[in-house]
């Protein structure tokens, strides 16, 4: 009973866990980047650290296919819910203007952030998961 309980908290975790890092990381990006919005009369300054804005997508492009391979050896729940995470990375600009308006670019910043991050990933997701699912059938 015990080990169950265990098995449930540890597919819990590791659903929670891939279904905030994409979220996370876009969370950061457009954090670093908020200084880019125009407000009033003149562009925040934009910090100039390229090192850090490149390591940061490096980051964010670099850790999905980390985590497949991890599902891939591991598969610690349903491989369709790979996407789930990625699904939710162009709601966060809305929130984030909900709490704390930048500007008028909360839309744009959402669509960007679907067609270059969430659309790849979620396709890349869900073309893993079929082939896994392949796989199992095979093996069976």
């Amino acid at each position: 009973m015990t080990n169950k309980k265990t098995s449930n908290i540890k597919k819990a975790m590791f659903v929670g866990i891939y279904t905030i890092y994409p979220l996370l990381l876009s969370v950061i990006y457009t954090l670093y980047n908020k200084n880019m919005y125009y407000e009033g009369n003149s562009f925040y300054h934009y910090t100039d650290n390229n090192f850090i804005l490149y390591g940061i997508l490096a980051l964010c492009y670099a850790l999905p296919f980390c985590g497949f391979y991890y599902f891939a050896k591991k598969r610690p729940f349903n491989q369709w819910l790979l996407c789930v995470g990625f699904l939710l990375v162009p709601v966060f600009p809305f929130i984030y203007e909900y709490f704390k308006p930048p500007g008028k670019f909360q839309y744009m910043a959402a669509v960007i952030s679907m067609i270059f991050y969430a659309v790849p990933f979620v396709t890349l997701s869900l073309i893993f998961a079929h082939i896994i699912s392949i796989k199992d059938r095979s093996a069976e």
